[in-house]
């Protein structure tokens, strides 16, 4: 019988230690612990209850701004990669301009050289 009952008790801790959950942030793993369903509905109902209050609209607040940043952020960078794209191939373009500038030049060049040739 007392053997059973330790049993019971390790199964109890088991349970507990059981919920222990890797969650994943910013790349590094951390065990969260839940706790017991009936912590856990008291926690909710507190929870509601400042959620109406000014903290917990502090703390949404803080979360949207948190998002518009990243999103703000991602548009930044989204431009940046745009404007490099049209100066690489701005680039490109004066490259291409001033080869066949240059060709046209030794065209002319060729063209001037066979003249005082003919000339002569």
């Amino acid at each position: 019988k007392e053997g059973k009952e330790r049993v019971k008790g390790k199964g109890k801790k088991k349970e507990e230690e059981e919920v222990e959950k890797k969650g994943k942030r910013g790349g590094k793993e951390r065990k969260v612990r839940k706790k017991k369903s009936e912590e856990r509905r008291g926690e909710e109902k507190r929870k509601k209850k400042k959620r109406k209050g000014w903290e917990g609209k502090k703390e949404r607040k803080k979360k949207k701004g948190r998002k518009e940043g990243k999103k703000k952020e991602r548009k930044r960078k989204k431009k940046k990669r745009k404007k490099k794209k049209k100066m690489r191939k701005d680039k490109e373009k004066k490259k291409r301009k001033k080869k066949k500038k240059e060709k046209e030049k030794r065209k002319k060049r060729e063209n001037w050289k066979r003249k005082k040739l003919l000339k002569s």
